[in-house]
């Protein structure tokens, strides 16, 4: 089994994760290079880096993400406003080659038109995580 959460990256808390018997990661994503797609160099580093403490890089988010229409990095593939669609949509086909490229078995999104708004935090009481309220 493997467990994943929603903030992914490599960080030096991801190497301290391996005593918690983590060895497979969500690496986040790789440095974007404006108007082309993911750095496959950063890339590269990111998984020899994971490597080196014997963790699995697995994953990288997509810019595609639940912020809002208004601040999502790639609008124009929600919106379909061409050009501007085919170029983001050209952006993130040259991500998931890098993806490939590294190894990476997998990427993910999440994106939402209109923004999700956690008003109150959560609630942690005896280990147990608890959403107070949401405002949908």
């Amino acid at each position: 089994m493997k467990v994943g959460c929603q903030s992914g990256g490599t960080t030096k808390k991801t190497w301290n994760s391996k005593p918690l018997r983590v060895f497979n990661i969500d690496g986040g994503a790789p440095k974007m290079i404006e108007g082309v797609g993911w750095d496959l160099e950063d890339s590269l580093a990111k998984r020899e880096a994971c490597e080196k403490y014997g963790i699995t890089l697995e994953a990288y988010h997509l810019p595609l993400d639940s912020s809002g229409i208004e601040r999502t990095p790639m609008p124009n593939i929600m919106l379909g406003r061409s050009p501007e669609r085919d170029r983001e949509i050209e952006i993130l086909q040259n991500c998931i080659r890098v993806a490939g490229k590294t190894g990476i078995g997998f990427v993910t999104y999440n994106t939402t038109i209109l923004p999700i708004c956690v008003q109150a935090g959560l609630l942690i009481r005896n280990g147990e995580i608890r959403l107070q309220c949401m405002e949908l």
